[in-house]
């Protein structure tokens, strides 16, 4: 019976032993750190939540807060004008608009120049169901925040606008427009070949007219759409915006054509105008 005893004890200290190891050893275990979450993903996405806010809203005076202050500062008006066009725009197609970041491109070794590439879920218009679109959108760093880079973004969509393909000779005949459009050459400066514009609407119906309506044949058979500059020196220049010009009525501004060749006429595409001008470089 003693040496039963002595065997039972044993046991229960051997045990007890066991259990304070084990317990000792949770308690040791370091817990895991939570994973970070990127900076610059958050920045971008809370960037393109203000971004759906802006167009869900239609209120372009939102959009003006996420681009560079930079810009503001040198083109007020133009700013303005270009951040009304672009929420008009999607406003007339999609409702509920809500965009995610699928990933960025940092583009300098200073980090502050990047190409977001989004996708874009919201509500069709015109089928009135749900539709996706991807896009890629120029961002840029200013004061430790990101914003949408509107000097990019514009030159990014005059390159992929291009003069409308001939169409088949089926199809219908294209309504005459009623835009009479007049130019003079101002000068040629920081590369550009300056051209001061009016355009009147003559017809019974509201037209449109933008730089893209120009586009300027060099003598090497090149064509040049024309741009709306950035740079300061052109900060006193009233650009020829998008605009819509209702009947009998006109509008005018200035026209820049990056180009170093020479100019031999510019064709004005909504009336497929040849329009000769000064060959002065």
């Amino acid at each position: 019976m003693v040496i039963l005893r002595k065997s039972l004890v044993k046991i229960f200290i051997a045990t007890v032993l066991i259990f304070a190891t084990l317990a000792c050893g949770q308690k040791e275990t370091p817990t895991r750190p939570k994973e970070q979450e990127d900076p610059t993903a958050a920045a971008v996405t809370a960037l393109f939540k203000k971004w759906d806010d802006a167009f869900n809203t239609k209120s372009p005076d939102k959009l003006m807060e996420i681009i560079p202050d930079e810009v503001k500062d040198r083109l007020l008006e133009e700013s303005k004008a270009i951040c009304k066009e672009i929420v008009n725009e999607l406003a007339l197609s999609l409702r509920d608009i809500n965009t995610s970041v699928d990933r960025i491109v940092i583009e300098n070794d200073e980090e502050t120049k990047a190409t977001a590439y989004i996708t874009h879920a919201a509500i069709d218009l015109k089928t009135r169901r749900p539709s996706k679109e991807s896009n890629a959108c120029p961002i840029i760093k200013e004061d430790a925040g990101w914003k949408i880079d509107i000097q990019r973004w514009v030159e990014m969509r005059q390159a992929k606008s291009s003069p409308a393909e001939p169409k088949p000779a089926l199809a219908e005949p294209k309504r005459r427009s009623g835009l009479v459009v007049s130019l003079s050459f101002e000068g040629w400066r920081r590369g550009y070949h300056i051209y001061s514009a009016e355009v009147y609407n003559s017809g019974d119906r509201t037209e449109s007219v933008s730089p893209s309506s120009f586009v300027l044949v060099t003598d090497r058979n090149e064509s040049i759409e024309a741009q709306i500059p950035f740079e300061r020196p052109f900060i006193d220049y009233k650009n020829l915006l998008n605009l819509s010009i209702l009947p009998k009525t006109h509008t005018k501004g200035y026209l820049f054509f990056k180009t170093a060749s020479q100019a031999q006429y510019i064709v004005f595409l909504p009336t497929d105008e040849k329009i000769p001008i000064s060959n002065t470089k």
